[in-house]
Formats: structure tokens, C-alpha cells, sequence
């Protein structure tokens, strides 16, 4: 007799430790990732500044993890950052983000390259999230996906030399070689 993998729920992540671990939800299935490491940390501190500067021009609102982004009760995820246009604040609640973002912006870590690429990817596809950045400290590189009818499409890596820049917010830049410091 094969033994059912327990299916965990939105309510359930309010009874997770706090042990600065990222508990998230995919499908039901309870994924837990460690504590990023420095490089990450300081990656993301250079592309919030971004989102700062996008926030400030009233472009939206930015968030940094871990911020719940709740996509149904048995999807759930903390993205690294997310950013949500100006006519879409509605679904910002004092508990979470109730639906999809119009960028999560991912940081790959050993731990995490898998799942960035693999089930988050799919997950962020399906509920329709438009833009959806991989950065690959490692590198280093910041791959956009932009949501097409068959789902992401890949676009032009934004390497060292380059200056990132998105739709969603016209004229607020930053050059790579900042965020990769």
C-alpha cells in the first residue's frame, strides 16, 4: 500500500517555525528553502533600489521577501521581489499579495536554481504573472521572461556592460555592474 503525501494548505504556514527558512506552497506540496546567502542578500538590496526609484515615480508599489504572494489556497510563494503597477493596488492586502504580481523578480541560489526554473516558473506562467526576472548571481546575468499565449517567452539576458530597464517602468534604469557589485 503506497503511504499519500500529506497536502498542506494556506492556513497551514501560519504553524511553521520561525526559523528564517521560506516555507512556501506548490500544488500542495510544502517546499521549504534556507536563508539566502550574502551575494543574494546584497543582489537584492541593489535591485530594490530599482524598485524604489519606480515606486517613488508612482510607476507601483514594491516588495521585498517575504512577502506572501497567495495564488490559491495550495499555491503560495515569497518571492524575492515583486513590483505591482499603480491600477493594480487593489491586490495588496495588510496579510499578502491576493494574485499574480506584474514582475517577481527571482535570485538564484544552489539551492533554489531548480525550483526558479522549473515549478515557480510554470506556477507564475499559469496564474499570470507578465514578467518574471531570473538573476543568476553566479555569472552574472538577469534573464527576463515576459508572458506570451504558450507561456514565457525568453528574452535578451541583460549582462555585465548593459543597463536593465523595464515596461513597467520607463526611464528608471540601473546598470548591471551596480547590481552585481
Amino acid at each position: 500500500m503506497a503511504l499519500q503525501r500529506p497536502t498542506f494548505v494556506h492556513e497551514d504556514l501560519a504553524h511553521m517555525p520561525d526559523d528564517g527558512k521560506r516555507y512556501e506552497l506548490y500544488e500542495g506540496e510544502l517546499i521549504v528553502s534556507p536563508a539566502p546567502v550574502t551575494k543574494h542578500q546584497s543582489c537584492s538590496m541593489q535591485l530594490s533600489g530599482l524598485l524604489w526609484r519606480a515606486e517613488e515615480a508612482d510607476f507601483g508599489r514594491a516588495f521585498a521577501a517575504p512577502t506572501e504572494v497567495y495564488f490559491s489556497r495550495s499555491n503560495v510563494t515569497h518571492p524575492d521581489l515583486l513590483f505591482i503597477r499603480s491600477d493594480r493596488l487593489h491586490i495588496i492586502t495588510r496579510a499578502s499579495i491576493q494574485g499574480p504580481p506584474d514582475l517577481i523578480i527571482e535570485i538564484l541560489s544552489p539551492s533554489t536554481r531548480q525550483d526558479d526554473f522549473g515549478w515557480k516558473k510554470t506556477l507564475y506562467a499559469r496564474y499570470g504573472v507578465p514578467h518574471y526576472w531570473i538573476v543568476d548571481t553566479d555569472v552574472p546575468l538577469i534573464l527576463p521572461h515576459t508572458l506570451g499565449d504558450g507561456g514565457y517567452v525568453e528574452g535578451t539576458p541583460f549582462r555585465l556592460g548593459d543597463t536593465l530597464s523595464s515596461p513597467l517602468f520607463p526611464g528608471i534604469t540601473m546598470p548591471i555592474e551596480r547590481i552585481f557589485r
